[in-house]
């Protein structure tokens, strides 16, 4: 299964709720990249609440350009049931268009 967000015009602190899960899931492989502009760096954080502390999917943020860019490996890529996928935007270089981010899962 696939999730897809588009965001227009990423800022830094930007902070978007993607699905909730009520079953547990595990991350697969996201696909992602800027349009129009240098970088945008960003992680997804899992969270039991939407506005509770949550825990990044991986230990490093992913840095996303105009190159097309492919993880497929994660720190901690398990969800648990019953939680939120965010994404949390640390910094972008220049003015990207838009942040394009595609996650692959599967059910546990």
């Amino acid at each position: 299964r696939t999730i897809h967000i588009t965001l227009e015009s990423p800022v830094a602190a930007d902070n978007i709720a993607l699905p909730y899960f009520f079953q547990a899931v595990t991350i697969r492989e996201i696909e992602h990249a800027v349009t129009a502009a240098t970088n945008c760096i960003w992680n997804i954080e899992k969270r039991s609440t939407r506005g509770g502390a949550g825990t990044d999917i991986n230990s490093s943020d992913f840095t996303s350009t105009t190159t097309d860019a492919n993880a497929a490996s994660f720190s901690s890529g398990g969800v648990a049931a019953d939680s939120w996928l965010v994404l949390a935007v640390t910094s972008v270089s220049g003015t990207p268009a838009q942040l394009c981010i595609t996650i692959r899962y599967t059910e546990d």
